[in-house]
């Protein structure tokens, strides 16, 4: 009969239910056999949870294991590992670390975007739609099937975004409209713009604006204060009425004199035009 081959266990002495003091000396593969309730089991639990007394050939290795592989194993890692929906695995899936990386990214863009908005000067906006990032540098501390209870990434991103000027938009905004004012009206201050980015065409930055404005008569108002000046109420009346895309006027003085009094100021510098549309 042929010796049997030796390995670094001399020796198992197990104490549990259905072995009292039972001791043999294993070989490189050991079989046991028998019906159900016979110990097989027992004795696998009694390797896992170390009330079988080992015999070591020498000292055990620093980092020497005994590991069973049985349905308890199974089970326990089926329940573990299935969904990745957790941080602290056994073992890191391909799902984790997408996980992760999703997540620290839309972090990572959410701070950018504000830093970016910070750093604009006056009157300046940053077109969010415009806003691309790059991940620059990307390390992970664990890859996909280490065994690990936790796992990091150290994630770098770069943004580009366009922004403009208010004051730039609007001088846009008037070119593009000019053609289309009626002669003798001129756009106003006071407008609504509803601005939006379309795209990227490779020669340039495609645009979307609404605006809503009012229009005013054009008048030229230093010509206006000249032909005024002097004059009495009934002969400023006259010459305001001649004037085109003017509907309407009122002239208010101030302080109010005797009618044989009754002048505009003789200085230009002292009167004052406003003009407003017609509700």
């Amino acid at each position: 009969m042929q010796n049997k081959v030796r390995v670094h266990i001399t020796g198992v002495k197990v104490n549990a239910p259905t072995y009292t003091n039972v001791t043999f000396t294993p070989s490189l593969i050991n079989f046991f056999y028998g019906k159900n309730g016979t110990g097989k089991s027992t004795l696998a639990k009694a390797f896992k949870d170390g009330s079988a007394v080992l015999t070591w050939n020498g000292a055990p290795f620093p980092d020497e294991r005994i590991l069973v592989y049985n349905e308890d194993f199974i089970a326990k890692n089926e329940n573990d590992f299935s969904g990745g929906s957790s941080r602290e695995v056994k073992v890191v899936a391909e799902e984790d670390l997408a996980s992760l990386k999703e997540s620290l990214k839309e972090e990572l863009l959410k701070e950018g975007r504000e830093k970016l908005a910070k750093t604009l000067g006056e009157r300046k906006k940053l077109i969010s739609e415009s806003i691309e990032e790059e991940i620059i540098a990307e390390d992970y501390d664990h890859q996909a099937g280490d065994e690990a209870e936790e796992f990091s990434l150290s994630l770098k991103l770069e943004l580009k975004g366009l922004v403009f000027k208010e004051e730039d938009l609007n001088k846009l905004i008037e070119e593009r409209l000019k053609p289309k004012i009626t002669a003798g009206f001129i756009l106003g201050e006071e407008r609504e713009v509803d601005f939006s980015y379309q795209e990227s065409d490779g020669e340039g930055q495609v645009f979307e604006a609404k605006i809503k404005a009012s229009l005013y008569p054009s008048i030229d108002e230093e010509e206006v204060k000249k032909k005024l000046k002097g004059k009495r109420p009934a002969a400023a009346i006259d010459y305001l009425g001649l004037l085109p895309s003017v509907e309407d006027y009122e002239i208010n003085m101030s302080p109010r004199l005797p009618n044989f009094l009754l002048t505009l100021p003789h200085r230009e510098e002292r009167i004052k035009i406003e003009v407003k549309t017609k509700q």
